[in-house]
């Protein structure tokens, strides 16, 4: 028999566990605000973000499409602090922002890290869901571009305001990860304060 020490830890462990499962998930309600054409893309992205098949576009990542960038933009960059990612602990996640100067940002950047760091790297890159999400040809750019990386999407389009609901599920999914939760919901708000030119006015709903 288990002694109520035992059944103690277990009612206390239980909720988190389930409450760190439901992270993963959208509800119906948040699902509902999507039109078919974006709950497949969702459903089809958030399948390739997750387990085996995270792993093996992973892979992909790091022994293929970050050796096709290099060759094309070796000559063509200088990098500096790379020490300050080897630093970094491997048991925390790391949080990299950026400038937006193109939309190759994120395959020149991940491109140095894979090829040029020691740290093992699970890329999830948080972007806008206007056609990267509510088009094939969107899915097939975040494939054959990102190996499915560009994930969680994020509605942000002012007509179609009543999709944020959605967007609670991806800070969620972020938050499943509470020291980018924190970065997210404190640095970049002071950032943009700062360098509003650059950044842009964010607003963040709780």
């Amino acid at each position: 028999m288990k002694d109520n020490g035992t059944l103690d830890r277990q009612k206390t462990q239980n909720p988190d566990r389930i409450n760190s499962k439901a992270a993963l998930v959208p509800t119906s309600d948040e699902l509902a605000v999507l039109n078919l054409t974006e709950k497949i893309g969702f459903k089809l992205t958030d399948r390739m973000n997750r387990g085996a098949w995270k792993s093996f576009w992973t892979f992909c990542q790091c022994h293929i499409g970050s050796l096709w960038i290099y060759l094309a933009t070796y000559n063509l960059m200088n990098v500096f602090g790379l020490e300050n990612v080897e630093k970094s602990s491997i048991e925390k996640p790391l949080l990299l922002v950026s400038n937006h100067r193109s939309f190759f940002d994120m395959y020149t950047v991940s491109s140095v890290l894979f090829r040029r760091t020691k740290r093992p790297i699970r890329l999830f890159f948080p972007v806008r869901a206007k056609f990267f999400y509510t088009s094939p040809l969107g899915w097939f750019v975040n494939f054959i571009m990102g190996w499915w990386a560009m994930y969680p999407p994020f509605f942000r389009e002012e007509k179609e305001i009543k999709k944020r609901k959605f967007d609670k599920f991806s800070m969620r999914r972020l938050r499943t990860h509470k020291e980018i939760a924190d970065f997210l919901m404190t640095k970049i708000g002071k950032l943009a304060e700062k360098d509003k030119e650059n950044f842009g006015k964010l607003k963040y709903e709780t």
